[in-house]
């Protein structure tokens, strides 16, 4: 069923490749990445460890060391609310640690403890195996490349727009003043 899901997605895509996007097939990546990140949420690794993807990329952006939790909302495009649950609910399992930052005794810094390296590294050592176990022509890693690459192009995207959109709102803003 998966393979006749693909072929007809890879079908769509040679036909679709030059035209331009409809509402609908935009609605289907959106959906298509809706429906992977729940399947990836209820794989083994996530669910063995109990815990959630949220949690997961924060722990996986902590241990390249710590970062204040007010950037954390910018760098995991989460919003400032759910960063606290995620940082509550780490803590709670000691997981991260949550101190004063240095620069600014105000403001939080988000630092991954030993528990939480081991656990995030346990979680990664079976899911990313899992993901790219070798399929004989190595189309699943090329996927897995191609969709990272994808995803960072929209999102460059949709930064731009917003950012054009936000120029354009002080610049009328300006001339009403």
């Amino acid at each position: 069923m998966a393979d006749e899901h693909a072929a007809n997605d890879a079908k769509g895509e040679k036909a679709n490749a030059q035209g331009p996007l409809t509402a609908q097939e935009f609605a289907g990546l959106v959906t298509g990445m809706s429906r992977f990140l729940g399947q990836l949420s209820s794989c083994g690794p996530f669910q063995e460890a109990d815990i959630g993807i949220g949690e997961w990329s924060l722990l996986n952006h902590l241990s390249q060391g710590p970062v204040e939790q007010r950037k954390l909302t910018r760098d995991l495009g989460v919003t400032k609310q759910r960063v606290n649950q995620i940082c509550d609910s780490l803590k709670k399992s000691g997981t991260i640690e949550i101190t004063p930052a240095p620069d600014d005794p105000r403001m939080n810094s988000v630092a991954i403890t030993a528990a939480g390296k081991a656990r995030v590294e346990g979680i990664n050592a079976k899911l990313i195996p899992s993901l790219t176990k070798d399929d004989g022509d190595g189309k699943k890693l090329r996927a897995l490349h191609s969709a990272s690459r994808s995803v960072r192009i929209l999102r460059h995207i949709f930064a731009e727009r917003a950012h054009d959109a936000k120029i354009a709102a002080q610049q009328s803003a300006n001339a009403k003043a």
